[in-house]
């Protein structure tokens, strides 16, 4: 439900946080808009590559965003950047869905999602 906000004077926090909220929700409307727009033209299998691709992009578009780990990559599995079911540290994996990260503005990783990982 779509609540005004109340005219007067505003702090600096309070830009900030708009601007942060409105960075957040623009690409994901524009996302809908075309899934939305392509939705009756194109078989439902292509539409969810259409889907994961657009997602994906707009994850790697973040300042500094990467992926963390390939689909199907081998890669040892480490708890802070991968996810998986009764799988220990150390062990090998297949990477099923990237994690994705990016930086702060002093330079530290952040691990915005763990790659979901299986056991080989």
């Amino acid at each position: 439900m779509w609540k005004p906000y109340k005219k007067g004077y505003r702090l600096p926090e309070h830009w900030s946080e708009f601007r942060g909220k409105l960075s957040v929700i623009k690409p994901i409307v524009e996302a809908y808009q075309e899934v939305k727009d392509f939705a009756d033209s194109i078989p439902a299998d292509q539409l969810l590559d259409f889907v994961l691709v657009r997602i994906k992009n707009e994850a790697l578009s973040m300042p500094y965003g990467d992926v963390v780990e390939q689909e199907g990559a081998k890669a040892t599995f480490d708890v802070l950047r991968h996810e998986g079911k009764d799988i220990k540290m150390g062990e090998t994996v297949t990477v099923v869905a990237p994690g994705f990260r990016c930086q702060d503005p002093a330079g530290r990783e952040i691990i915005v999602a763990k790659a979901i990982a299986r056991k080989l």
